[in-house]
């Protein structure tokens, strides 16, 4: 009965108890060897390639070498986003000189708006012309140029605004002053308004004697 149940038993757990451990997957792997078997339970051969370095190379970037930073790659065509910027900044410019030509100038909260957004104009021409200022040393003169004359224009075109803004501003400060003379002279009483002239002018109407 003994004898029996072991021979079933070695019977249905098969050959894989009479074969010695092998490597595990990882190690074999490493070796060149393939983990896996074949039906007939042989290891397959596997063809290991060799392994290649991959560079890169930058044709089109400018590399520093930086005592503290390390090295540093900056493309070359850098100086196209400084077009860009100022392709930006001209265009939010324009936008914010035709939004203070088109504010009414009546009221003096209106005339506060104008003044702020014309100091937001004076500074974007500002950074329109530090753009100009990189591309000049970039060696872009052409482009540098252009952006130069565009932030000049942006430049006459704010100081236009804002003398508008002020020559408006003072209209309205003159108008509320007369407005105030109007207010005072009609709550003032006219029987006590100033006659010209000096004591002794009418000594026929002196009632003192």
């Amino acid at each position: 009965m003994l004898i029996n149940s072991l021979f079933l038993f070695f019977w249905l757990c098969g050959p894989g108890w009479c074969q010695q451990p092998g490597l595990p997957a990882e190690a074999l792997a490493q070796a060149g060897e393939s983990p896996f078997a074949d039906p007939a339970g042989q290891n397959v051969p596997q063809t290991v390639f060799a392994e290649q370095a991959v560079t890169t190379e930058y044709p089109d970037a400018e590399m520093i070498d930086d005592p503290v930073r390390g090295l540093i790659i900056l493309s070359k065509d850098r100086w196209k986003s400084w077009i860009i910027r100022s392709v930006y900044l001209f265009m939010i410019n324009l936008v914010i000189l035709i939004i203070i030509a088109s504010i009414p100038k009546s009221e003096s909260y209106n005339l506060t708006a104008s003044y702020f957004l014309s100091g937001a104009a004076f500074l974007m021409s500002y950074w329109i012309l530090l753009c100009s200022t990189y591309l000049f040393r970039a060696g872009k003169t052409a482009w540098a140029g252009g952006v130069f004359f565009a932030s000049l224009a942006l430049f006459a075109g704010s100081y236009l605004i804002l003398m508008k803004i002020k020559k408006s501003d003072i209209s309205i400060e003159s108008i509320k002053l007369s407005f105030q003379k109007m207010k005072e002279t009609t709550k003032e009483d006219p029987r006590l308004f100033p006659i010209p002239g000096y004591p002794g002018d009418w000594p026929s109407q002196d009632f003192v004697r």
